[in-house]
């Protein structure tokens, strides 16, 4: 789960595993449409080897996807500059890669 400093996860909009569905904030509940898997980049330019945050268990600075728990394997895409939507995972797409900064402790997209 992600989780912010209001204590607020993502979510999966209306619970539903669909194209092009919103990413909201929710109450933290632990159902399987607030949870992610982070996968790496496979890019090796864009892999950078700067460590991994011991507070937050990030490689610092290395490009990845977040992915949906619900199974379809979609991805969070970065749309009109700043909405969040899923969408299926499309290898090496800059609208779908973040990353951890460790200066500011937060998840910044690419």
């Amino acid at each position: 789960m992600f989780i912010n400093v209001k204590g607020k996860v993502i979510e999966v909009e209306s619970k539903r595993d669909v194209e092009g569905n919103g990413i909201t904030m929710g109450t933290k509940t632990k159902a399987k449409h607030q949870q992610w898997n982070v996968v790496y980049s496979e890019k090796e330019v864009a892999m950078k080897k700067d460590g991994i945050s011991t507070d937050f268990g990030f490689h610092i600075g290395r490009p990845f996807y977040i992915i949906t728990a619900l199974g379809s394997g979609r991805a969070i895409e970065v749309t009109g500059g700043r909405n969040l939507v899923l969408k299926w995972k499309k290898f090496n797409s800059v609208s779908q890669q973040f990353y951890f900064d460790n200066a500011t402790k937060t998840l910044k997209s690419q």
